[in-house]
């Protein structure tokens, strides 16, 4: 599927039209893959395996082995097999796929590289385009205060799905707030958008991801970090 993108004047960038393929990876349970494996490490999981694939432009296809812990990674898929014992899994990259997302900044700061990287991340799994609308900037909110939250939206996804969508993956293991902002007069956004915020600059609290809903309902408008629900 091709996408057709306007990047915002608010970004810094100009207005220009933009097409991008869906290039979301086709988990494939059961099967391996037989091609051009450029990589093979051992020890990890199934999704570190993923995320290396989704982060290299050269990867198109990977496999995984939960007993073996061994990840391949492809730079071109020739045929598949299925494993009766259930230890595969595959992920395949669409064919007119250019490679991992894109995270647009236009002007704006983040003074957190693991919040960079976690963007990186969600452009990769989306495989879309994620737009920074805000970063460091002068407010009440302490973490865009200090350059540890940024307000998002994602190419050809509304931001109420790519919040459901990103709450039942795995990305998001802990140390962050998420927060969808409703569109509306209950809002206290002025536009509709995903606003994700780092605990801390850069090393791990051990909290769990806060999952918000704001602006939904009339309970939970214009919350205050001290009332926010976690869901």
């Amino acid at each position: 599927m091709t996408v057709a993108l306007t990047i915002l004047l608010s970004l810094g960038v100009g207005t220009i039209a933009v097409f991008r393929p869906d290039c979301r990876m086709t988990k494939l349970p059961g099967l391996f893959l037989n091609g051009d494996s450029y990589d093979l490490f051992l020890n990890g999981n199934e999704r570190k395996c993923r995320m290396e694939c989704e982060k290299d432009a050269r990867c198109r296809a990977m496999t995984y082995h939960a007993i073996w812990t061994a990840c391949w990674l492809y730079s071109d898929v020739k045929d598949t097999g299925h494993s009766h014992m259930g230890s595969f899994v595959s992920y395949q990259r669409p064919q007119d796929c250019e490679g991992p997302g894109t995270v647009l900044y236009g002007k704006n700061v983040l003074h957190s590289e693991a919040l960079k990287n976690k963007l990186q991340e969600i452009a990769n799994y989306m495989g879309a385009y994620v737009f920074v609308h805000s970063g460091l900037r002068e407010g009440k909110d302490k973490y865009h205060a200090i350059g540890q939250a940024a307000d998002i939206t994602i190419s050809d996804v509304n931001s109420r799905t790519a919040w459901e969508r990103l709450k039942s993956s795995d990305i998001f293991t802990g140390d962050y707030y998420v927060v969808y902002h409703a569109p509306g007069r209950r809002s206290c956004s002025t536009g509709t958008h995903l606003h994700i915020a780092r605990y801390e600059k850069e090393g791990s609290t051990g909290r769990p991801t806060c999952w918000v809903l704001e602006g939904t309902t009339s309970a939970n408008t214009c919350l205050t970090l001290n009332h926010i629900k976690c869901l």
